[in-house]
C-alpha cells in the first residue's frame, strides 16, 4: 500500500483527476515513490484512484510508479550519495532536509515527474 505525502488539499482537483482517470485511464507520468511505498508525488492522483477503487473502477496496484533512485539516475545523479551528504533525512520527520536532496534534480526532470515539493 502506498503512503501519500499529504492528505487531499484540493477536493475539486481530486474529483477532476478521478473523472479523467475513470474516462481515460492513467495519463501522465508515473508517481515517484521511495522504498516502494512512500509517495513523493501524486497525492491527489492517489486519492482519486482510491475513490475509484472503492467503486470498482481502478486498482491501486495499477498505478504506475518509479523509484526516486531511478529519477536521480535519469538525471545522472547518485541518490544515495546525495542522501548521505544530507545526513540521510527521513522524508516524514525531516522534510525540509529531504527537500534539499530533491533540489539537486534539474528542473526538466522535476517537471517531467511533477516533483514540486518545497520545505
Amino acid at each position: 500500500m502506498l503512503n501519500p505525502l499529504h492528505e487531499v488539499r484540493d477536493e475539486q482537483h481530486k474529483e477532476r483527476l478521478k473523472k479523467s482517470i475513470k474516462e481515460n485511464g492513467w495519463e501522465g507520468a508515473p508517481l515517484v515513490v521511495m522504498n516502494e511505498e512512500q509517495l513523493i508525488t501524486g497525492s491527489h492522483r492517489y486519492y482519486a484512484v482510491k475513490d475509484l477503487e472503492e467503486e470498482g473502477d481502478f486498482l491501486e496496484q495499477d498505478i504506475p510508479t518509479i523509484e526516486i533512485e531511478e529519477v536521480f539516475e535519469e538525471a545522472v545523479l547518485d541518490f544515495e550519495e546525495i542522501m548521505e551528504e544530507n545526513d540521510n533525512p527521513d522524508i516524514n520527520l525531516e522534510f525540509g532536509l529531504f527537500v534539499e536532496v530533491i533540489r539537486h534534480l534539474p528542473n526538466e526532470i522535476k517537471n517531467k515527474y511533477g516533483i514540486d515539493i518545497e520545505g
